[in-house]
């Protein structure tokens, strides 16, 4: 471009400054028409190359560009969120190695050459994804439906629990894959006993309680700043009040039953509690009473008081507090401690830690997240004493839940 401006036509040197600046904006628009055509096409030629060495790939099994997947964080088009490798469980629907971006994979077809007939390249990439059970299926389903508090109208489409064994795969499912599909539920928080008599074949049944629905309130007499759990976000149907442990450390492997005296060793207080019992499933949901318990137990949510020492109490206390609850002043229900599961709070407790024992020498560790047995400072309700069911409360009531003995809970329903 240059040398053409330095070669362009000259005139003799009496043309005056002005002369001579008319004649370059004359000979401008002729040459800019000659470099352009001339450049336009190197240069198109030049960016195709680049991309090209850009965007080349060797075959899979064989040395290629690092993916995507690799890097510790990497966006997952179809979920829409952030996903670290390291949340990924040995029970991930898709193994970290093949999750990549869409633009890695419709890059990867583009570019890929093809296959070498050698002996190092003669073995195929047949990695595949685990296939998910049906009770897994299910366990994400009702994370899924709970964390968009969209209740179910139906069964899972994975088919609903036939046994007892389907029960306790979900659960075990839903303590797995909470932190991908529902991680606002934060951790396990513990256990929830019930479903006493529902099947013939089992003395009662145990679900898993959460983090983020388990609260502490000191609240007993005054109205205000008093608690307000949610009951729409666990989708509450029943109010139970129950005697709960937390517990001191965890029970050791052991031949023979622990007995109820020898459980009480690990218990490091004694708490009243209320449980909201919730459901993934719309009040008006056909679905049978295995799918029920199959959905968490109908985990929800524990109101729970003051930490209470159990140095003054034993099984036999514990099984004659009498206990009551009262929809704004008004009782509607009462019982105590001997209608929790096995006949009392530390009887249920004890079959609940002889059942996870038994659980982790069938299968070691291969039930709850690193084992069976239960945690420090796990809290365990042990079953309900009275219960009132969602016809009789609402949103804005109060509920007082009182512990002869014990204590008295006092909180408001919230929205």
């Amino acid at each position: 471009f240059l040398h053409r401006i330095a070669s362009a036509p000259t005139q003799k040197t009496s043309v005056s400054h002005t002369h001579r600046d008319g004649l370059a904006c004359e000979t401008l628009p002729y040459m800019l028409s000659g470099f352009f055509p001339k450049i336009m096409g190197p240069l198109f030629i030049l960016l195709f190359f680049l991309h090209r060495i850009a965007s080349f790939q060797y075959p899979a099994s064989g040395h290629s560009v690092k993916p995507k997947s690799e890097y510790p964080f990497f966006w997952n088009r179809n979920d829409r969120v952030l996903i670290h490798k390291s949340s990924f469980s040995p029970l991930a629907v898709h193994a970290p190695s093949q999750r990549t971006t869409t633009a890695s994979l419709s890059s990867s077809r583009r570019h890929t050459l093809p296959k070498m007939s050698t002996a190092s390249n003669t073995t195929p990439n047949t990695t595949t994804p685990p296939v998910l059970t049906p009770s897994q299926n299910s366990a994400i389903a009702y994370l899924k439906a709970w964390s968009a508090a969209s209740p179910l109208l139906a069964a899972p489409e994975s088919g609903s629990a036939t046994c007892v064994e389907d029960v306790y795969d979900t659960h075990r499912a839903m303590i797995h894959f909470f932190d991908r599909h529902a991680p606002f539920l934060k951790s396990l928080a513990g256990y929830k006993m019930g479903g006493v008599g529902l099947v013939p074949t089992e003395e009662c049944f145990y679900g898993p309680l959460f983090r983020a629905f388990v609260a502490a309130t000191t609240t007993t007499t005054s109205s205000e700043g008093m608690m307000t759990p949610s009951i729409s976000r666990i989708n509450c149907h029943t109010l139970e009040a129950e005697i709960g442990f937390i517990m001191s450390r965890s029970p050791p492997p052991s031949d023979e039953p622990y007995t109820p005296s020898q459980v009480f060793d690990y218990i490091d207080s004694i708490v009243c509690s209320v449980e909201l019992c919730g459901s993934r499933f719309s009040s008006d949901a056909k679905v049978s009473l295995l799918d029920k318990l199959a959905d968490g137990l109908m985990t929800g949510g524990v109101v729970m008081g003051s930490p209470i020492r159990p140095e003054d109490w034993d099984g036999d206390k514990l099984k004659k507090v009498a206990t009551s609850l009262k929809i704004n002043g008004v009782e509607r229900d009462s019982g105590s401690g001997e209608r929790c599961p096995l006949g009392g709070p530390l009887e249920s407790l004890t079959w609940l830690v002889n059942r996870l024992a038994k659980e982790e020498k069938e299968s070691p560790g291969g039930g709850v997240v690193g084992g069976n047995r239960l945690k420090e400072g796990q809290l365990i309700i042990s079953g309900m004493t009275c219960k009132v069911t969602g016809d009789d409360f609402g949103v804005g009531d109060e509920v007082e839940a009182c512990f002869e003995g014990l204590g008295v809970l006092k909180f408001r329903l919230g929205e």
